[in-house]
């Protein structure tokens, strides 16, 4: 069964199985993996998570360890409880109800509030935290996704470029893509001087654009996108300019409309001496996909 389960539901199991030895336990518990989960939320389940303000401090004041002499060390081998060997089986039945190939920690944790007397269960639930609400928060992030592909497609994706050197379009780690850099060259100059920072602005748009466009290159489509992570602007402009971030809105705003909340990303806005051709805007990025 855990060849289903992708990178990072292993990584919960393996955190999870760190909280057995950390607070002691004969197996690892529901409880233990509702830890897990809380210590490395992402995606999918820290939308679900945070929805309802439920914190790993929060779980963790509730579990009392065991004496230091009966706690066990990390690399010790720790059978999964009944109830968490129902919560692995229910995350694969709640993967193929979605028509999910992966068992990830979103289906988990709805694992995990299915069964209400557990220990996991019941203290999630004492949060507020339900298998009802955590499924509706996620069929509400998962459908965000076919919404931009269909509004990508509207916007009529622009070709991919051929890289202008010895390089690719982008390339995969896991569960993020890496985004070479992009910029059009339908304008030349600097900003602060030929170009103004409206026309800068819809410059950067248009190289969100492109990007897009390396990612459906990559992906072969944008509902595999779990969220923008970062992106990096490069602005070409002269000495005084400073309205760098007002320019980088252009691929931002972008990023927000196809993709809604996870379309939010972390970002750095960087002013140049020059660019490439002297083109005003070139930027980068970084997403997290599904697989």
């Amino acid at each position: 069964m855990f060849e289903r389960f992708d990178e990072q539901a292993r990584r919960a199991l393996f955190f999870a199985r760190y909280e057995v030895s950390a607070l002691g336990s004969a197996s690892i518990g529901t409880e233990h993996l509702l830890l897990a989960l809380l210590s490395d939320a992402k995606g999918a389940v820290h939308a679900m998570l945070s929805a309802q303000h439920i914190t790993y401090a929060d779980v963790r004041t509730q579990i009392r360890p065991e004496p230091i002499e009966r706690r066990r060390g990390v690399s010790e081998e720790v059978p999964f409880s009944a109830e968490t060997k129902r919560a692995l089986n229910r995350a694969a039945v709640e993967a193929d109800q979605l028509r999910h190939q992966h068992i990830g920690c979103e289906h988990l944790l709805i694992a995990v509030l299915h069964d209400k007397t557990s220990k996991g269960g019941s203290i999630a639930h004492a949060h507020g935290l339900t298998a009802e609400a955590a499924l509706a928060d996620l069929r509400r992030f998962l459908n965000e996704p076919d919404d931009a592909a269909r509004h990508s497609s509207a916007l009529t994706l622009p070709p991919l470029p051929e890289p202008a050197g010895n390089y690719v379009h982008s390339v995969r780690v896991g569960d993020l893509v890496f985004l070479a850099g992009k910029g059009t060259r339908e304008a030349t100059g600097k900003v602060g001087r030929e170009i103004s920072v409206e026309q800068a602005y819809q410059i950067a748009r248009a190289t969100g654009m492109i990007l897009l466009s390396a990612l459906t290159a990559e992906l072969g489509s944008l509902d595999r996108v779990v969220r923008i992570v970062k992106v990096t602007g490069f602005v070409n402009a002269v000495p005084e300019f400073a309205e760098h971030p007002k320019v980088m809105n252009g691929c931002s705003d972008l990023f927000v409309e196809v993709f809604g909340a996870r379309g939010r990303h972390a970002r750095s806005a960087i002013g140049v001496a020059s660019l490439p051709h002297q083109i005003p805007i070139e930027i980068e990025a970084v997403v997290e996909v599904r697989r």
